[in-house]
């Protein structure tokens, strides 16, 4: 008997027990633990691939078996209570391994999301920059159950302005687009801008342009962007065609229907499409027309493909996309957001200029995920002044699609392309960069600027096949890019748990109301490894849903959304002090915070937090991606009883410091406890303006308000001043029945 029927059996054995269920999940979280072992130790990808099909089997059973606990655990539940209220009744009666990516050990924090899973699918040869996976990876399906309220959230954020976008449940079937007439959508063609609008000819259906209309490309895609300022949007697809085109599976050319049975786009009949995106917590359904805007002129009001004119399903899709956005007057994205919309794959952010980025291990990231095709890059520059555009061939604020990387003695090299379709390419050259120089020019080179990017057959490297590519090593990445957007095949894991709220900042911590170092109202999980054994990685995604027709969602007025983690064992925080690791606050829809090594058996506490949101409802998606089984649920409340009251400064009652005459005219609040057996365990937490250093004291007063305060009188004290102050305090049962229990609260 192999270790999947042994742990079958046991499975079985311990479900037929009594309230067995937590014994058959340990028993199934046990087994796959060692299949994975045995997995990283087989030799042929026969064995790999068997190996992950039983761990995938054991994996859903686990599910189930979760499903089994949860009943069990609330009929032992309602069981307790029932026994305590005969027990009421009768009282009442009477008496009575390598660190980088894709090898070895998880606890590099420089390396890829499941770096060891790549051993799993491939043999044991040395891996090459154009290496291909042996195997498509199938990305993890949050299976938790969704409560009601979450399931309503999911449902909510299906609408986006006008437009409702379902989520996505299964492909559409082929009669979906057999209507006997042209499809028109019902709602009209999307928004141009002023600049569009003056250029635009009509609206046309592909036939009414193209004689030929095509689907499937004869040559590899060159798609560029002209009048429209999506270049983020551009810039992702070049990136995900780019890895169809080293022989990958395909991510974006499948998510457009109707389809052929290989999975490729199908020209439909009657005008209708469907696009599978991914946005607001899941993959929904876009249903859109063939209208395309003309212009009047040879600007392209689309995107476009130079070396296939009459493709097409890039257009379709880019319009799929735009009607989610808000229309072709689109005010710019970032392509890590934009790659997660059309691939579902998930987003990273590198701030190329912060202090943190080593270039070195940043590369050994990403290299060897390149080449198996589970990463996708795209860079984006800062805001640059005209003159630095001229000098260095690069545009201002837009973004670029990685297509190749190459690492040729010692230099780490990037094919990059630039998709807008007059864009002026790097004037940096290769064969006169000097990584050791901050000169980018060889003082001796008579050449001009433009001449600098003439190719060098000596470099070894294949020439740019089409305008606006070019060659750049990663220090001059580094040097005059201001951001890199990695996309990770979600693949790379094999669990995901997604959980779905909102956050109220109206009435809930909104502007002007909350200061920031306060995490009192803010939105907590807790997040545990259950292997007993292993670390694991976690990966922490948070999604901000589109409401309404806001657009990219980006720029000062969108605000900031961070997240961060605390070793308190899934228990709700107060302050952002003491804090694990925190991610950067980032304007964007999304943030990713990486756990790379989750200690055994370890519960984290996670907290969404905000800077400059709008005081409104906000609807949020919060997924975990792990390569073991976790235990994600809402952060436990340890104080279930709570007051809150509000009060200010005023010119009657600001005393001042502990060293001010006037101190005791400060607020003061009356604290009473009731008898308790045990005492009580208290939080006290004071919140103020950002810009306040505040503190407080409680005092022994008996209820009543205070005129001096002596070393004598002080129970406990928040210590030195600061921006929002907690402390927890734990009142002895002595003191509580000293006195009847009233204090006071000094602030």
């Amino acid at each position: 008997m192999n270790v999947g029927q042994a742990a079958e059996a046991r499975i079985d054995v311990h479900l037929q027990e009594k309230h067995g269920a937590t014994k058959a999940l340990q028993a199934a979280i046990e087994a796959i633990e060692l299949l994975m072992q045995a997995r990283s130790q087989a030799k042929s990808p026969e064995q790999k691939m068997r190996l992950k099909s039983k761990i995938e089997q054991l994996m859903g059973r686990a599910e189930v078996i979760k499903g089994v606990q949860k009943k069990q655990e609330e009929e032992e539940e309602a069981m307790e209570e029932e026994t305590q209220e005969a027990m009421a009744r009768v009282s009442l009666a009477g008496p009575g391994r390598d660190a980088h990516y894709p090898g070895g050990s998880r606890i590099n924090t420089n390396k890829g999301p499941r770096a060891d899973l790549q051993n799993y699918l491939v043999p044991d040869i040395p891996i090459l920059p154009n290496a291909k996976a042996q195997a498509v990876l199938k990305a993890p399906q949050s299976n938790r159950t969704l409560s009601n309220r979450e399931q309503m959230v999911v449902l909510r954020s299906s609408k986006v302005a006008e437009h409702i976008f379902p989520p996505w449940t299964k492909e559409p079937s082929q009669s979906e687009f057999n209507l006997g007439g042209l499809f028109t959508d019902a709602t009209g063609n999307l928004p141009l801008s002023d600049a569009q609008t003056r250029i635009l000819d009509a609206w046309k259906r592909p036939p009414e342009v193209h004689e030929r209309v095509s689907m499937v490309p004869e040559t590899p895609l060159d798609l560029t962007q002209d009048a429209i300022t999506d270049c983020s949007i551009v810039a992702s697809m070049c990136a995900a065609v780019s890895r169809e085109e080293r022989g990958h599976s395909k991510i974006v050319s499948n998510i457009i229907y109707p389809q052929e049975q290989d999975g490729s786009p199908k020209l439909s009949e009657d005008g209708k499409y469907v696009v599978k995106l991914y946005f607001n917590g899941c993959h929904r359904k876009v249903v859109i027309d063939d209208y395309l805007p003309t212009s009047i002129n040879d600007r392209a009001l689309h995107v476009v493909c130079r070396s296939n004119p009459t493709l097409v399903w890039p257009a379709l899709v880019e319009k799929a996309y735009l009607k989610v956005m808000g229309g072709y007057d689109f005010p710019g994205s970032n392509s890590g957001t934009d790659l997660l919309a059309l691939t579902g794959w998930i987003p990273e952010h590198i701030f190329l200029q912060s202090d943190d980025v080593e270039p070195a291990s940043l590369w050994k990231r990403i290299y060897k995920a390149w080449g198996f095709g589970d990463v996708l890059i795209t860079l984006g520059t800062g805001i640059m002044s005209h003159h630095e555009e001229e000098e260095l061939g690069l545009a201002s604020e837009h973004d670029y699609a990685v297509l190749e990387l190459k690492e040729i003695d010692g230099r780490k090299l990037m094919l990059v392309k630039n998709p807008w379709s007059e864009g002026v390419i790097w004037k940096g050259g290769l064969n006169h960069l000097d990584s050791d120089s901050d000169e980018d020019v060889d003082e001796d080179d008579d050449r001009e600027p433009e001449e600098w990017t003439e190719w060098d057959e000596s470099m070894a490297l294949p020439a740019p096949t089409c305008p606006g590519q070019f060659w750049i090593d990663l220090d001059h990445v580094c040097r005059h890019f201001a951001n890199m957007y990695l996309n990770w095949n979600p693949g790379l894991f094999l669990f995901k748990y997604d959980h779905h709220f909102t956050w109220d900042l109206l009435n809930n911590g909104g502007e002007g109301v909350q200061c920031k170092a306060s995490f009192a109202e803010h939105p907590q999980f807790s997040v545990g490894n259950l292997s007993e054994t292993k670390s694991a990685t976690v990966w922490l995604l948070l999604e901000r849903h589109i409401q309404g027709q806001q657009g990219s969602m980006r720029g000062p007025r969108a605000g900031y959304i961070s997240l961060y983690a605390f070793e308190k064992g899934g228990k709700r925080v107060c302050l952002s002090d003491g804090a694990l690791i925190r991610g950067p606050y980032v304007d964007s829809p999304q943030t990713l915070l990486r756990l790379d090594s989750v200690p055994p058996k370890a519960t984290y506490t996670i907290v969404v937090s905000s800077q400059g949101l709008a005081s409104e409802t906000h609807s949020f998606t919060l997924s975990a991606f792990s390569d073991y089984p976790l235990k994600t649920t809402l952060a436990a409340d340890i104080y279930p009883h709570q007051r809150t009251l509000i009060s200010g400064w005023f010119p009657h009652n600001a005393g001042g410091n502990a060293q001010s005459p006037a101190y005791s005219t400060n607020p003061q609040f009356k604290l009473s406890i009731p008898p308790s057996p045990t005492g009580a365990d208290l939080l006290l937490l004071l919140e103020s303006r950002d810009e306040l250093s505040v503190h407080v004291k409680l005092v022994w007063g008996g209820g009543r308000r205070v005129a001096t305060v002596t070393s004598r009188d002080i129970i406990a004290e928040s210590g030195e001043y600061r921006k929002g102050v907690w402390w927890r305090v734990s009142i002895p049962l002595w003191r509580v029945r000293l006195r009847e229990g009233r204090w006071g609260i000094l602030y």
